[in-house]
């Protein structure tokens, strides 16, 4: 009788869903046509360099163009930030709601490899009460975790000097959380003459949330067993698998144990349907769907 619910359940589920497929909702771009009106919508602009000249800018197309738009509908930044001594030039976001998933994604890239650049992302999940740094080249504020850091080491070509995509996936929050993101333009020693530090550009800034409202249930390359299972899933596919999340029904992701050789244990789960996702080494998205017993 247990089989014959879990048979009749998984059909309509199968096909209340089954022309669905992954997508994911965007929550926030922006691509810096107007610098200038950044501060109006809830950007915040400090320089923290040991002495302050210019903040972020609007993109010189004589430099280099825009990835995409109007050539300077670009925010860009360079060593003028400060006449001699270090670089700390922040670019901060409005409160942005986050939750873990979500990708971070923008371009950037610098004039040329003659001089090395480097940039932060960093983020306070205090949102309005985040603490703005205000104390000089090495002071944070709350925006201590290190999301992403492009160049850290300062090579002349660590920094791309073509438009480049970089992405983070949020992590380690509990929960959604109002957050702020910050762009810090770094460079150490940057005295004349200048060693360091040239000019780099940011471009198409978006933050994307996936979701569950459609998801394709027809991936061949994708196998479980077994199906019904009570403990130990095991996964079959082509490709290395990098990362594996496993959501309900409703779309809501679960507390997903890692993969050991190519198994994950789903004894935690309630007996229902649920839904693995995979990810391989090529970034090869697969989705199928496995029944708890």
């Amino acid at each position: 009788m247990k089989n014959l619910f879990l048979k009749k359940s998984t059909f309509c589920f199968l096909i209340t869903i089954s022309s669905l497929q992954f997508k994911a909702q965007n929550i926030y771009t922006e691509n810096f046509d107007d610098v200038t009106n950044l501060t109006s919508q809830g950007w915040i602009m400090t320089n923290q360099s040991d002495i302050s000249l210019s903040s972020w800018y609007q993109g010189i197309p004589e430099a280099f163009s825009s990835f995409e738009g109007e050539p300077n509908s670009f925010a860009q930044a360079d060593p003028n930030s400060s006449n001699f001594g270090n670089i700390s030039n922040w670019l901060i976001t409005p409160d942005i709601s986050l939750k873990n998933g979500d990708v971070i994604s923008f371009y950037t890239r610098d004039l040329s490899d003659d001089r090395a650049d480097r940039l932060e992302v960093r983020i306070s999940p205090n949102g309005i009460s985040s603490i703005i740094p205000s104390g000089g080249f090495s002071d944070l504020g709350d925006f201590t975790l290190l999301a992403l850091s492009i160049n850290p080491d300062l090579t002349t070509t660590g920094y791309p000097s073509i438009w480049t995509q970089y992405t983070y996936t949020v992590t380690g929050l509990t929960g959604l959380t109002i957050c702020k993101i910050g762009f810090r333009y770094f460079i150490n020693e940057g005295i004349p003459p200048i060693i360091n530090g040239e000019t780099i550009g940011i471009d198409s800034f978006k933050i994307d949330r996936e979701n569950l409202d459609r998801i394709d249930f027809t991936n061949s390359n994708l196998e479980t067993f077994p199906n019904p299972v009570k403990s130990i899933l095991n996964i079959q596919t082509r490709e290395n698998i990098k990362k594996n999340y496993v959501f309900d029904v409703l779309g809501k992701k679960t507390t997903t144990s890692p993969i050991s050789n190519n198994s994950i244990d789903v004894s935690y789960l309630k007996q229902g349907i649920y839904i693995l996702k995979v990810i391989t080494e090529k970034d090869k998205i697969m989705v199928t769907k496995f029944i708890k017993e």
